[in-house]
């Protein structure tokens, strides 16, 4: 697999009671990724369904930038595409999705920057902006990727002071499922933990920022002993599903 809401606007079509109704009740009790997939995957199964999403906002321990990501997402209908599966988790299948485009805005006192980002336009991505560097220089992008069954989770590091453009350091590249940021143990470290296999015992890597080196811990940093960690910057405004269109087959 390695290789891979509150506020809705309804434009040009009506969304089912069912997927306001899941919007409404379990934002707050389950992974938001998880919550996109259901709605794109839950009904229409012979036309599409489309999710443009706006991801939470960062603003920067300085105060100086803020940070967020719009995604447009989309399950393409097929037509022999039916829902299968237990009541409650019933999904249309066969399943083809996409990710139709993704930008990351930047928001400074000189004003607003937009990037158009690369896309993999056969698998559907949430992106994430989970820390700035306690200096404000650097911001740490969390994209989690899915087929619509299976994902993993990677991370970039972006560099402001480089035209917000990606180190080319990125951790956990040898994981089969990916990472998770666990946070900052010092001002230039990050940890990741990088789950190269489900079973077997954690494996930690440190990305330095000043030294721009990647090196491997077997400290567990769940341990009461293990270094504290912290995350840099404030959210202004959460994750929230902007528009949901659906088209007839």
């Amino acid at each position: 697999m390695r290789k891979y809401l509150k506020s809705v606007a309804i434009v040009g079509a009506i969304i089912s009671t069912w997927s306001l109704g899941i919007i409404g009740n379990t934002l707050a009790q389950e992974n938001t990724f998880d919550l996109v997939l259901r709605i794109l995957k839950g009904e229409n199964c012979q036309g599409s369904t489309e999710i443009k999403y706006r991801s939470q906002s960062l603003i920067s321990p300085d105060g100086k930038t803020s940070v967020y990501y719009d995604v447009v997402l989309r399950r393409l209908g097929q037509p022999d595409s039916r829902l299968r599966g237990p009541a409650r988790t019933r999904y249309c299948m066969p399943f083809k999705g996409k990710t139709v485009s993704a930008r990351m805005i930047i928001q400074k006192d000189s004003g607003q920057i937009i990037k158009d980002l690369p896309i993999v336009p056969e698998h559907l991505v949430l992106l994430t902006p989970v820390s700035f560097s306690t200096e404000s220089r650097y911001l740490i992008e969390e994209s989690q990727v899915s087929n619509g069954f299976s994902s993993y989770t990677s991370y970039r590091i972006i560099d402001s002071k480089n035209n917000f453009k990606p180190l080319s350091l990125s951790p956990c590249q040898k994981s089969q499922f990916g990472g998770q940021y666990k946070g900052f143990i010092s001002t230039n470290e990050i940890v990741f933990e990088c789950n190269h296999d489900q079973r077997a015992e954690k494996i930690y890597e440190i990305l330095n920022l000043q030294q721009r080196f990647i090196r491997l811990e077997s400290i567990q940093f769940e341990n009461p002993n293990s270094p504290p960690t912290s995350t840099y910057g404030s959210i202004s405004r959460p994750f929230s599903v902007v528009k949901v269109q659906q088209f007839p087959k």
